[in-house]
């Protein structure tokens, strides 16, 4: 439970107007990551809004607090493995693709524990 909740703060501050249009990836205060590495987060900002991760829709933004400043999601964020990232990014479509038509069972051996690396052009 104590990294969920830590998958869940960043650490420095984010008002809404800083988030760019398009997507990016945000390092979370959770070390689950191979060699407790932080967890990232993927941002992304459309006219539809901001979602995280692709999943959770921001539904408030810029709420202060004592020590930060929070938004508000529609939904818990759960951390992905590298094969979760690569769905929910939709720059990464042509790797989804790729994973799915490959021989072997690419996209259980990448949910598997790793580490792994992959490099997406």
């Amino acid at each position: 439970m104590t990294e969920i909740l830590l998958y869940h703060f960043i650490g420095s501050e984010i008002f809404s107007s800083a988030i760019a249009d398009g997507q990016s990836y945000v390092a979370t205060a959770s070390t689950t990551g191979p060699n407790n590495a932080a967890l990232s987060i993927l941002i992304e900002r459309s006219l539809d809004g901001v979602r995280i991760n692709n999943t959770s829709i921001v539904t408030a933004v810029d709420i202060d607090a004592s020590n930060r400043v929070i938004p508000v999601a529609d939904q818990v964020i759960m951390s992905l493995d590298i094969v979760g990232h690569a769905v929910v990014n939709s720059n990464l479509t042509s790797l989804v693709d790729a994973l799915g038509a490959a021989e072997g069972d690419l996209v259980n051996v990448l949910s598997s524990d790793g580490p792994f690396t992959v490099f997406a052009l």
